[in-house]
This record gives C-alpha cells, sequence and structure tokens, in this order.
C-alpha cells in the first residue's frame, strides 16, 4: 500500500487490491464510497471514533466487523465511561476514568498502543452481541469435547488510539489476532503462561470475559503438557 499528497491531490494504492485512486483531500465526492467505509475497505482494523465534547470522549461513529462479545450498534452513542461500564472492577479503581484522562490528553498526532485478550472457540472472529445465538451454545461444550486444543483460540486485540490532527478525534483501531491452544503449547513459556493466568483469573474477570465455562479445562490441558 502507497500514499502520496501534494497539497489537498492524493494518490492511493493497495497492490493488493490492484487499486490506483486519486482523490481530492477534504472531496469526500472524490471517494468510491463514504471515507469511513472506504478505509475500513483498506485495512484489517475494526474502526471506532471517540470524539472530544462536554469533557468526555463519545463513541461517535464507527466500521466493526470483529466484536468480541459486545455489540457496536447498541454502544454508538455512548460515553467512553458508559462503554466500559460491564467491565468488573474498573469503576471502583478508577481505571476507565483515567484511561479518559490519559486518551484526552494526547497531542495532534500522537499515538499509544495496547493490547486486550480473551478466547474465541472455532477461530470465530465475529462474536458480537448480534451473533451470539451462532457461537453461545460451543461455549458450554468445549470443555469436554477432545479436540479443545485446536477448537480454543487465543483472541488478542492490538489496539491503536491517535488523536486526528484536524477534527480532534480519537481513532480507535483494533487489530484480531487468533492462535489455538495447540499452537500456544508449542512454546513452553507460553504455555505455562496462560496456564496460569487462566487457574489464577479472579471469577468476575472470567465470567466478563466469557470463559469461566471452559478455563479451567484449558489450564489443565496446557500445565499438563
Amino acid at each position: 500500500m502507497f500514499f502520496h499528497r501534494e497539497g489537498n491531490a492524493c494518490r492511493w494504492q493497495n497492490t493488493l487490491q490492484g487499486l490506483d485512486l486519486d482523490f481530492t483531500f477534504g472531496d469526500d465526492g472524490s471517494l468510491p464510497m463514504g471515507p469511513l467505509r472506504f478505509l475500513g475497505s483498506q485495512i484489517q482494523d475494526d474502526i471506532a471514533v471517540l470524539d472530544q465534547h462536554e469533557d468526555a470522549l463519545w463513541l461517535d461513529a464507527g466500521l466493526v466487523t470483529f466484536a468480541a462479545d459486545w455489540s457496536f450498534g447498541f454502544d454508538v452513542g455512548m460515553k467512553f465511561l458508559e462503554v466500559h461500564g460491564p467491565v468488573p472492577r474498573v469503576h471502583e479503581e478508577q481505571i476507565i476514568a483515567r484511561a479518559q484522562q490519559f486518551l484526552m490528553r494526547l497531542q495532534p498526532g500522537e499515538k499509544y498502543r495496547r493490547t486486550n485478550w480473551t478466547m474465541t472457540v472455532d477461530r470465530r472472529l465475529d462474536t458480537s452481541t448480534e451473533t451470539y445465538p451462532e457461537w453461545a451454545r460451543d461455549r458450554a461444550t468445549v470443555a469436554e469435547d477432545p479436540a479443545l486444543p485446536d477448537r480454543l483460540h487465543l483472541r488478542v486485540e492490538v489496539q491503536h488510539l491517535i488523536r486526528l490532527p484536524r477534527p480532534g478525534a480519537v481513532l480507535f483501531l483494533v487489530r484480531t489476532h487468533l492462535l489455538p491452544l495447540s499452537d500456544i503449547a508449542r512454546v513452553p513459556a507460553w504455555r505455562e503462561r496462560l496456564g496460569h493466568v487462566l487457574a489464577e483469573l479472579p471469577e468476575d474477570m472470567a465470567e466478563y470475559k466469557g470463559i469461566s465455562r471452559y478455563r479451567n479445562a484449558a489450564s489443565a490441558w496446557l500445565l499438563a503438557r
């Protein structure tokens, strides 16, 4: 992928898609579709836009296809603090409030990277609330399945937060990676670390992540390798 700009004249090339596009900065009509949808068609990340007003961050827009146990359609329009309302302990310990203050202090063009993790059955990327009937049953049965090491995946999100220079909003990008337990077990340090984390994770966090029904079986398999 290549991007070149001279003044307001821009050129975007995506050799993987065979795309060579000239467009004008600030002119949405020069793109083949809306800017957010076009951006989503060119990168692997999910996209959320956190605008800042009323001394808070708000989830104002986005394009999300790989939600992990949440619904963008439900959360859009909420405050940053409200979006994270279901997370155990974060309000008592002021974690989300401090995170919001940190993000609101980001300067134009400044970026920050973090990771988040949970687990997923059968390499399913879309575990949004809307698709719950399609995948919820697997959580209850995978612990007894001999194929658990191949079916159960560690799901890691690499998240980038970027303060956009012109509008001032924070662009929140989420790229999802999946790796089965059978592959994790090949690296002794990974196997041991994940096995102990699953065994020691507080029950309220395990319930929030949706792994409480199978985390003991996964931990036992990893630590027995």
